[in-house]
């Protein structure tokens, strides 16, 4: 195995307390991954979750982790996307929705969300065609191959949490460009 970097591209966190239904935010978030070809280590969606923790005491805790893998348009960069998942508290409650009546899930709910790219040059520098122009290969074209996987896997991420977001009805990220003009005039 060559030489092999990985970077952590965003690591954020989105909490909401409220009613919302469990089953279908799930199913949801599933689909969103797997529509964005994140998937588990055999390349399906079966195994995405690789932990599960339910406790049914007088408040319900459930706790589950989703590790996912993305290959890029290059050899040399792959994605990770990991989804940390706890909720509390979690009760049924009855609410009317469009003059209907539902029975909807009730807590707090935190996601972690975590994006990684891993840069994995193999044995590349051992070859000894390349190995003279090497310095220059990875000054010049990489660090600019580099950059646009990463941004391409900050939009990826950014578009997960804005789901999220929308989903639980959450004003958007900080790291996202506000669409409302400033108030007054600048200096």
């Amino acid at each position: 195995m060559g030489e092999s970097y990985t970077v952590t591209v965003v690591k954020e966190e989105v909490v909401h307390k409220g009613k919302y239904n469990v089953s279908m935010f799930y199913e949801a978030l599933h689909r969103w991954f797997v529509e964005n070809k994140f998937l588990d280590e055999s390349g399906g969606d079966d195994y995405l979750e690789t932990y599960y923790y339910e406790d049914r005491s007088s408040a319900k805790e459930i706790y589950f982790r989703w590790r996912s893998k993305k290959g890029s348009d290059s050899k040399y960069f792959n994605y990770t996307l990991n989804l940390d998942v706890h909720i509390v508290g979690l009760k049924e409650v009855e609410a009317v929705i469009n003059g209907k009546k539902m029975t909807l899930d009730s807590g707090e709910i935190t996601l972690n969300i975590e994006s990684k790219m891993t840069m994995d040059l193999g044995d590349l520098p051992k070859n000894p065609l390349v190995g003279f122009f090497y310095r220059l290969f990875l000054d010049r074209w990489l660090k600019s191959k580099f950059e646009f996987y990463k941004d391409e896997l900050k939009d990826k991420t950014l578009s997960l949490i804005g789901f999220i977001k929308s989903y639980f009805g959450i004003p958007g990220s900080k790291k996202e460009p506000s669409f409302t003009p400033p108030l007054g005039i600048d200096d």
